[in-house]
């Protein structure tokens, strides 16, 4: 049996059907995250622009049979190149997105990958 673990900050609300009950995945309370260096390159009307570097990604567990990784683009894309196929995270573009009459995300219909198959 495959499951989700949830290592974002927020409860992911998926509504795969329009009127079905969402179904809230909650953290785990372990958060994945990317850690990164930046560097200001210049200067646009006084406002900084950035170069940044990621190094590493921490917080995210290693690969458990039957588990798949809930967790933000960002770690979801360099988990796929360090070739982790067990980390997803939700699909919040103008397709896969919820959104209330304020634009806010609610929920998502459903997940992304960053490899071609998904270890589930």
């Amino acid at each position: 049996m495959t499951y989700f673990v949830n290592v974002t900050p927020h409860a992911i609300r998926l509504t795969v059907t329009d009127g079905d009950t969402p179904r809230v995945i909650q953290p785990s309370g372990s958060i994945a995250r990317v850690n990164d260096r930046r560097r200001v390159i210049c200067h646009v009307e006084e406002i900084p622009v950035n170069y940044l570097k990621e190094t590493r990604i921490r917080g995210l567990p290693k690969p458990r049979e039957g588990v798949i990784y809930i967790a933000s683009s960002l770690v979801a894309r360099f988990a796929a190149a360090e070739g982790r196929t067990d980390v997803i995270a939700p699909d919040t573009s103008r397709f896969g997105a919820i959104r209330d009459g304020q634009g806010r995300i609610m929920g998502v219909r459903g997940f992304l990958t960053f490899m071609p198959e998904v270890a589930a």
